[in-house]
């Protein structure tokens, strides 16, 4: 069967359909930029919480960005007949329908938690399957094979989804430029200050590395925005700050003198040849000491980064001995710009050309 695309503007215009594994309220990552880069773009998005034990639908403080609770599937719907699952989903979705008062154009999935089969949607919404995250692999086959087009932020990602749809493309991470300035001031007591924001109990953190250099670098602070760090070792040259809002957080980035991107590759080299981090550290502007990334292999002049060769421990005292070439205003711009030619609104009008050219070759999809 053919997928009608009933005009030109594929992303313009559109009742959007968004479902993140992450929250509203959570840290904003890429389902919340996306949403705000859409609606930006002319699209009215909602914003699907995961399951919980209410409906409710309420604007955001984002214009054309509506967040929506729902409750949860039937329990282990996975395991039941394909034609009993696509009756809970249809169901659902009418019930969503109904909810934001409106028939919704496209389903933009970021999830396969939820409707891992688009059999069940009309013929005139568009579903996009998009991974983000290497470990989401629930039902990645069926809702790959369903999904009219799907896109991944990592070759290793997207060769996975094209074993089971030909449509499957690259799309990299993006990047929200728009934040709010306010004047900040870095705690600790040493002139020199280290910065890592995210999830500090995450597991692919280089654990070692990282407690290895606050031992060996007491001169100086090794700063900490996020939650967890259980498994960073305290010390008076360390600060762990919590959570900060995400408008707020590139004030903090930006008076660093060095940012961290510490993961432990070699252990998880599939899950860590990118990072949507990278881009907000891009545009903070300042020196990077990071794991190595392949995806960043060809662009070391923009960050510092370790290899077989030579270690973590060896790039940050290299970024130390040289932090006024690396901090210059001529590299800090060359970041700046590579991190504002990769924002959210970029990687749409990459979707766009890409529906546009599949469109022009009549999309096939697998809806039957």
């Amino acid at each position: 069967m053919k997928l009608s695309i009933r005009d030109k503007r594929y992303l313009t215009g559109k009742k959007i359909l968004l479902i993140s594994p992450e929250s509203w309220s959570h840290l904003f990552v890429s389902k919340h930029n996306y949403s705000i880069a859409l609606a930006t773009l002319g699209n009215t998005v909602f914003f699907l919480n995961p399951p919980g034990d209410q409906w409710s639908i309420n604007q955001t403080s984002y214009s054309n960005v509506w967040e929506i609770n729902y409750t949860r599937f039937i329990k282990g719907l996975r395991f039941f007949p394909s034609w009993f699952q696509r009756l809970c989903f249809r169901k659902k979705y009418k019930q969503l329908e109904n909810l934001a008062g409106t028939k919704f154009d496209v389903v933009w999935s970021f999830d396969n938690s939820v409707f891992f089969d688009y059999t069940f949607l009309p013929e005139h919404v568009l579903a996009i399957n998009h991974i983000v995250d290497y470990s989401q692999d629930f039902q990645l086959a069926s809702a790959a094979r369903t999904a009219d087009i799907c896109f991944g932020v990592s070759p290793v990602i997207v060769s996975r989804l094209n074993k089971f749809n030909n449509n499957a493309y690259l799309v990299s991470h993006g990047i929200h430029t728009n934040h709010t300035t306010v004047a900040v001031t870095l705690p600790g007591a040493n002139r020199l200050k280290a910065v890592y924001a995210g999830n500090l109990d995450s597991m692919y953190l280089d654990y070692e590395s990282l407690n290895a250099l606050i031992k060996d670098y007491p001169n100086v602070d090794f700063i900490f925005f996020g939650s967890g760090g259980k498994h960073i070792i305290e010390r008076v040259n360390v600060v762990k700050c919590g959570v900060i809002p995400n408008h707020l957080l590139m004030n903090y980035l930006r008076q660093a003198d060095i940012l961290l991107l510490l993961y432990d590759w070699k252990r998880f080299p599939d899950q860590l040849t990118n990072a949507h981090k990278v881009l907000e550290y891009l545009f903070a502007g300042k020196a990077i000491v990071s794991s190595y990334l392949s995806d960043y292999a060809d662009k070391r002049h923009l960050l510092e980064m370790s290899d077989e060769n030579r270690s973590v421990i060896n790039v940050f005292q290299y970024v130390l001995s040289h932090l006024t070439e690396l901090n210059s205003e001529a590299l800090v711009s060359s970041r700046i710009n590579f991190a504002k030619s990769n924002t959210y609104e970029d990687r749409i009008r990459e979707i766009e050309l890409l529906l546009r050219n599949l469109s022009d070759r009549s999309l096939t999809i697998n809806r039957t």
